[in-house]
């Protein structure tokens, strides 16, 4: 389970894999790894904001992944009384814990946690979350754009062939709705005359602004926009020379997509991405 996380107190984002998810009365809490020297420290983040300097209270978490990894728990009431007894502060709840089995072997460092400390990853029986997907390529920084668009010659000579997106949300057949997007995740088909047909997947979307070719015009592909901050992706198709990339252009001539994490695969032959200088 992937999240985005606004760290209010420093005013920074990162992306980190869900440890477990602790129902402390409001809002719950959400165990992450936050990056700190070698392996990081774990600490535990509320899901909205609690600040008095907005009249609503934003989210603090934002969900990538939602799929829960396997060999997480839930467990609650008696099953969680050692915690509550290393606590010995009433004024601490824990009414739920939902997340990896081997952590809730460690009550010492939930009781560390729930007291608002930061607890280096590098205690006994620690294990690191990976939810990455085999055989694709995910964008983290600014070398992984430049392999890309190097891959691709910034998507020039291409058109998007195909747009599926999946929101999460549904109406059961008794009539009964689901109205929450959990999944918000965009695939797009990219066709080239430069290499393979490449497939994006956005997860975590944020906005999407298609704009198809009007009629009597084509709808090549010049160049694409690619751009990361603050964990948030930014794309954009380019098919006309005159576009301005820093004006109000590109949304109102341009295919654009922000979302909080992108992963991409060539299909049919494989492509090497270019080694990495980091």
């Amino acid at each position: 389970m992937l999240v985005r996380v606004h760290d209010e107190e420093h005013g920074t984002y990162f992306k980190s894999e869900v440890y477990a998810i602790l129902s402390v009365g409001w809002p719950e809490q959400y165990l992450v790894l936050v990056p700190n020297g070698k392996k990081g420290c774990l600490k535990l983040f509320n899901y909205l904001s609690t600040s008095s300097r907005t009249t609503h209270h934003d989210a603090l978490i934002n969900v990538i992944t939602p799929e829960k990894p396997a060999g997480w728990v839930s467990k609650s009431g008696a099953a969680l009384c050692k915690i509550k007894e290393l606590l010995c502060d009433d004024t601490v709840r824990l009414d739920s814990y939902e997340g990896y089995g081997w952590l809730l072997e460690k009550p010492e460092v939930i009781t560390a946690l729930l007291r608002g400390e930061s607890v280096p990853a590098d205690f006994e029986g620690f294990q690191l979350a990976d939810s990455a997907l085999p055989g694709w390529n995910y964008i983290k920084a600014q070398d992984d754009i430049d392999s890309l668009m190097e891959l691709t010659h910034e998507f020039h000579d291409s058109c998007l062939e195909r747009l599926n997106y999946i929101s999460g949300a549904h109406v059961h057949e008794d009539g009964s709705m689901y109205p929450i997007d959990d999944v918000r995740s965009l695939k797009m088909v990219i066709g080239s005359q430069q290499c393979n047909p490449i497939e994006l997947v956005f997860e975590g979307l944020i906005g999407l602004n298609l704009r198809p070719a009007e009629d009597n015009y084509d709808s090549i592909i010049l160049r694409a926009v690619l751009s990361t901050k603050n964990e948030t992706v930014f794309f954009a198709d380019v098919f006309a020379d005159d576009i301005e990339l820093e004006s109000g252009d590109l949304n109102e001539y341009c295919t654009c997509v922000s979302a909080f994490s992108l992963r991409w695969r060539f299909l049919g032959r494989k492509a090497t991405v270019p080694d990495s200088p980091r």
